[in-house]
């Protein structure tokens, strides 16, 4: 029996709750994501509910810029114009896919 206790999801202006409830029962997940134009930076976005009544992990950190990740050259296929500077972009978001 989960006693009763419940948690609720709390937005900071920079994510939003995308689960259907803000209030969730011990053993549920509540989902969030970053508000348009802002990169997920860090914690969490899947957060379930402890028997504490407190969500576990961290709440989400979302920022203006992504970030950044180390690519390994060797697994990108070298083009002089576009690597003139060993540098490569990522474009990694669910609408490039």
């Amino acid at each position: 029996s989960s006693g009763g206790k419940e948690c609720t999801a709390q937005n900071d202006g920079t994510f939003t709750r995308t689960s259907p409830s803000a209030t969730v029962n011990v053993g549920q997940v509540i989902t969030f994501a970053c508000k348009p134009y802002l990169y997920h930076v860090g914690g969490d976005l899947q957060r379930a509910c402890s028997y504490t009544g407190q969500l576990l992990g961290a709440a989400p950190v979302c920022g203006a810029t992504p970030k950044p990740v180390d690519v390994r050259l060797d697994r990108v296929r070298r083009r002089l114009q576009t690597l003139a500077k060993n540098l490569a972009f990522v474009i990694d978001y669910d609408g490039y896919r």
